[in-house]
């Protein structure tokens, strides 16, 4: 969920996603000014998961597989999964808010601790593929 000026709009992962796997990174092009207050994952379980999420400063590329990029998580809390299909919302009051400048690029990475596989995304057909874009 982002917001800007108090009009939520959202971003991310759609409930359609085929492929699993133990996190998800993505890059944020940030156009307006924006307050990140709380976020959308697909868990294809009806279970709790252990959620952390990572943020830093430009893209992800090149740092998919270096731990020490990504420092410590902004998040690491305990959500109830909703299944396949069905979105599990971390809320505000959980996720925080995180107010990020137009301009800034950030880079993601969301994974579940501990639990293989259990975490679903939508893969585009290259690296740099838009899947959503809010003005």
């Amino acid at each position: 969920n982002t917001g800007s000026l108090g009009e939520p709009q959202n971003f991310g992962v759609f409930p359609n996603g085929d492929t699993n796997w133990d996190g998800n990174m993505f890059n944020l092009e940030v156009v307006n000014d924006v307050a990140v207050t709380g976020m959308f994952l697909h868990i294809r379980v009806n279970a709790i998961r252990r959620v952390q999420v990572y943020i830093k400063d430009g893209t992800f590329e090149g740092s998919a597989f270096s731990e020490d990029d990504w420092g410590s998580p902004y998040l690491d809390v305990e959500v109830l999964g909703q299944g396949y299909g069905s979105l599990t919302t971390i809320e505000p009051d959980v996720f925080g808010s995180l107010a990020l400048k137009a301009g800034e690029n950030k880079s993601f990475y969301i994974t579940l601790v501990g639990e293989g596989r259990d975490l679903v995304m939508t893969q585009t057909a290259d690296f740099n593929g838009v899947l959503v874009f809010n003005s």
